[in-house]
């Protein structure tokens, strides 16, 4: 126990230190020293990613897919809040780009969102009270992994507003006044905690975490709400969906 207490220290001591030799020169050097240093959470959410995709993956190498993820959160990260919650929504989304580009992995994300969905309104419409583990165990998945497919889904390009069929999404050029418009009404059907939550995450570029903690929600509480309220904005945004989209 001790033990595991002076590692810590010691490894919050050694990241401190390379932190504030960055801010002080920003440079290659520091930058490729916290790149190690933060390495393993690219390789614990390419493993957790991998153990949900399977052969749907192909020959992608996730942990190369999402190094630039981690390197993108060395350079904007601005002190605030945990550095490993900031890191990894962006790594996480860095890797889904990068594997939604096989038709395979996009289908599998898509149909299991489907079973997902169909499995929680089948317990609702039970009438009886249920948790996320009762969804997870109708679609025989752990609760982390069935919160790993819904995270997928929403970082996914293509899907966080309708079930697309392969090959879709716009090309049209943006009319912003339009875009404006739509994404005014598509608001004005979510509920006052799906509004709080889109805002939070969309336009205040929050963190679920950061969300789940400011407003006493569970992280998959905020992530159903989040795919909830992209469910019902999907009529009016959906040809607008690549732009809308987070870019974490």
């Amino acid at each position: 126990m001790y033990t595991n207490i002076i590692r810590a220290d010691a490894a919050a001591n050694r990241k401190a230190k390379l932190w504030a030799a960055y801010r002080e020169a920003q440079n290659e050097v520091n930058r490729d020293a916290l790149t190690q240093e933060y390495v393993y959470l690219v390789v614990n959410v390419a493993s957790r990613l991998s153990a949900y995709l399977g052969t749907a993956a192909g020959d992608c190498d996730l942990v190369d897919a999402g190094i630039p993820g981690l390197i993108d959160a060395i350079y904007k990260y601005d002190g605030t809040g945990r550095f490993e919650d900031f890191a990894g929504a962006r790594i996480r989304k860095t890797i889904v780009d990068e594997v939604t580009k096989r038709t395979d992995a996009k289908r599998l994300i898509i149909d299991t969102k489907k079973r997902i969905d169909a499995a929680r309104k089948a317990l609702e419409e039970s009438g009886k009270p249920f948790k996320e583990s009762d969804v997870a165990k109708a679609v025989d998945m752990t609760v982390p992994a069935l919160v790993e497919a819904e995270t997928a889904f929403i970082l996914s390009s293509g899907s966080s507003f309708s079930y697309l069929e392969e090959g879709g999404g716009s090309s049209l050029p943006i009319d912003r006044a339009e875009l404006a418009s739509r994404l005014k009404f598509s608001m004005e059907k979510l509920s006052n905690a799906e509004k709080k939550v889109v805002l939070m995450f969309y336009y205040e570029d929050l963190s679920r975490k950061e969300i789940s903690e400011i407003l006493g929600l569970d992280d998959t509480e905020v992530l159903r709400i989040l795919s909830g309220a992209m469910e019902k904005m999907q009529e009016e945004m959906a040809e607008y969906m690549d732009i809308f989209v987070k870019a974490v």
